[in-house]
């Protein structure tokens, strides 16, 4: 299936007009949301409330400006597991997180002050205006989350972790919190962990969280944007190039937010001049009931594929 496809949905008037306007839209609502939400009800409730309007919004989008027909929520079969998996990958990274927090984080800091060394890892700039350090926050946590995403891709044994996010048959908003537990808890280890061992403030990184929650990089939602912008950040467009089916595009577009990490390291993908095709992968084993997608890291290689 190409961009040709007759899936694909075209728009005139004022419904084209919203395509423009779109990305803009559900970027800036959000984090305005986010940070109302985080400064009256605390950072775990305000997360959560901004989350719900998040998704409420890209729920409304894909149903007034479809992307893409046969991608609807309606008749997705995996839509009751994909929000068992995300409810778990939510609450499985934010518990996880402040266990490392409170627990491991002080313990090491314990440590490192017996030894006087606590110094050469406290090296944060929290001096800095803070919307400077959550720039500088996004910035190296999408460093580090493109590497781990580039190695659960290119190390046979960690790609059964991940392959859950890449079988599906279809994009929507739903789709995106589509991870296993196991893969969200390596965020927390490989993401959160170096930038609060280094001294990055809880209230600053909780940001990055948003950003990236804001980002509608999986949704079922069509837009018309400028070619240059696809390369300033993550667009769906972008994205929808790493789960395609044509390996030369699933590996690469890592980044979930920044594209620069992609196109420092030679692995990105301009939509404009690559087409995704299909989505999914191959070599699908995944099963379809929910028990043998939570144990699917374990049985991967040992499960068959369907017969065609």
């Amino acid at each position: 299936m190409t961009h040709s496809s007759p899936s694909i949905i075209p728009y005139t008037g004022v419904k084209d007009s919203l395509t423009w306007f779109a990305l803009p839209i559900l970027i800036t609502i959000p984090l305005c949301v986010f940070s109302y939400c985080i400064a009256a009800f605390g950072t775990g409730r305000g997360i959560g409330m901004a989350a719900v309007c998040t998704f409420v919004l890209w729920f409304l989008f894909e149903w007034i400006i479809p992307y893409r027909r046969d991608w609807s929520k309606r008749t997705d079969q995996q839509l009751y597991n994909n929000l068992f998996h995300i409810t778990l990958s939510i609450t499985g990274r934010i518990g996880l997180q402040q266990w490392f927090k409170v627990v491991v984080f002080v313990v090491i800091s314990d440590v490192l002050i017996a030894h006087d060394v606590h110094h050469i890892f406290m090296v944060w700039p929290d001096q800095w205006p803070a919307i400077v350090q959550i720039m500088l926050c996004v910035f190296l946590a999408e460093g580090l989350n493109y590497g781990r995403h580039r190695l659960l891709h290119a190390v046979r044994w960690l790609w059964p972790i991940h392959a859950l996010h890449h079988t599906v048959d279809r994009l929507h908003a739903l789709k995106g919190g589509n991870t296993h537990i196991i893969e969200a808890a390596s965020g927390v280890f490989i993401v959160a962990a170096p930038l609060i061992l280094i001294g990055c403030p809880g209230d600053i990184f909780v940001w990055y969280g948003a950003v990236n929650m804001v980002f509608p990089t999986h949704a079922n939602i069509r837009m018309t944007l400028p070619s240059f912008v696809h390369y300033l950040v993550v667009t769906p467009a972008v994205h929808y190039l790493h789960h395609s089916k044509n390996m030369t595009y699933g590996n690469g577009n890592y980044a979930s937010v920044l594209p620069v990490w992609d196109i420092l390291f030679g692995t990105y993908y301009h939509p404009d001049h690559h087409h995704y095709d299909t989505i999914g992968v191959e070599d699908d084993r995944m099963p379809n009931h929910l028990m043998g997608q939570l144990l699917s890291p374990f049985t991967w290689y040992r499960l068959k594929k369907p017969e065609v």
